[in-house]
């Protein structure tokens, strides 16, 4: 297996991890049992692998991430992963879907803001023609506490980059000086980030050495949240910062210190995850384990490599659509097919 598929797989059993152990801090507290000092990496249930297998389909779990309150267009997702398990192939699929994908006449990224976890798990579903089985999502405010209160983590970044371009919160409007006259200016003579570019007061400078580099919560928001680096930028960069984060918080969380005083942290978990693995799931655990060692990992990032094309919508957004057409999506669910299988 290589070095980035590892990342990539820990990420992924890092974030169900996540999911997993808040779903069963809560049921703990519900029923006033204890909460294990050593939970298990990640328990998986039989009965959701029965029902899949018997419907030939890897289980689908789908990963979001977004801004919430503060945030310009908080409630937008800004990370969207699904991650397929298929048990009786011992194969991993992580697809990464970008959030400016046109699906129902809308970007996928407003579908949670529209109408939460059974809409996007809808869309989902429909783009791949599978089941989305379980949703998890966190806002930026909580994934910044959680990794506060473990008392930060140590990264590894892969390349040293900058990125001249990180936007300020709070600063999203601000005239940077400039005369209305001037504005209207600018407005005449650039558009889209060209423009935003103009207001230089409205970013941050960030740097990120090459190598291990330990970060409080904001710091690490920022790293995965990086856009417009030219050496390190775009999404599927980003995609592979976003592993190395949690395969950092997966290290801190199975060091001793932090289990032992573990309570802390699920509960900010418990608060900051929007989840619906229900109470059921969790007393449905099994021995069943889920080994990283015994799966192999796909990616696959849907971008205008292979399956998307760029396109306009109403108004002249940026948008992005299959490539065998608006709303077809048979190369999609193709690719998947052929990664799972």
């Amino acid at each position: 297996m290589t070095k980035k598929k590892k990342i990539i797989l820990i990420g992924a059993t890092v974030a169900l991890f996540l999911i997993l152990l808040t779903g069963s801090y809560l049921f703990a507290k519900i029923s006033n049992s204890l909460v294990p000092s050593k939970p298990e990496l990640i328990p998986v249930t039989s009965d959701i692998f029965e029902k899949t297998e018997k419907q030939k389909r890897p289980v689908n779990v789908l990963l979001l991430g977004y801004g919430g309150e503060g945030h310009s267009g908080g409630n937008l997702s800004d990370v969207i992963i699904l991650i397929s398990i298929d048990k009786e192939t011992k194969k991993v699929l992580i697809t990464s879907i970008p959030r400016d994908l046109w699906i129902n006449d809308f970007k996928i990224n407003n579908a949670y803001a529209t109408g939460g976890g059974p809409l996007i798990k809808s869309v989902v579903s429909t783009m791949i023609d599978m089941p989305v089985d379980y949703f998890a999502s966190v806002d930026f405010g909580g994934f910044v506490e959680i990794i506060d209160i473990m008392g930060g983590i140590e990264v590894n970044v892969p390349v040293t980059f900058d990125d001249y371009f990180y936007p300020v919160k709070g600063l999203e409007n601000d005239t940077c000086g400039f005369s209305g006259e001037e504005i209207a200016k600018f407005h005449e003579e650039f558009s889209g980030f060209e423009l935003e570019k103009q207001f230089t007061c409205r970013y941050e400078h960030l740097h990120f050495d090459q190598g291990k580099n330990t970060m409080d919560g904001l710091t690490a928001l920022k790293f995965v949240r990086s856009r417009h680096s030219d050496s390190y930028g775009g999404d599927f960069a980003r995609s592979l910062r976003q592993f190395d984060v949690l395969a950092a918080i997966k290290n801190k969380l199975i060091s001793l210190g932090v289990l032992t005083n573990a309570n802390n942290i699920i509960d900010k978990l418990s608060e900051s995850v929007k989840t619906d693995i229900d109470k059921q799931l969790i007393v449905e655990l099994t021995a069943l384990k889920f080994d990283p060692d015994q799966y192999s990992i796909n990616t696959l990032n849907l971008s205008t490599d292979n399956v998307l094309s760029n396109s306009k919508g109403p108004g002249g957004q940026f948008i992005l659509v299959p490539k065998a057409g608006n709303a077809n999506f048979s190369q999609i669910r193709a690719q998947i097919k052929e990664s799972l299988f």
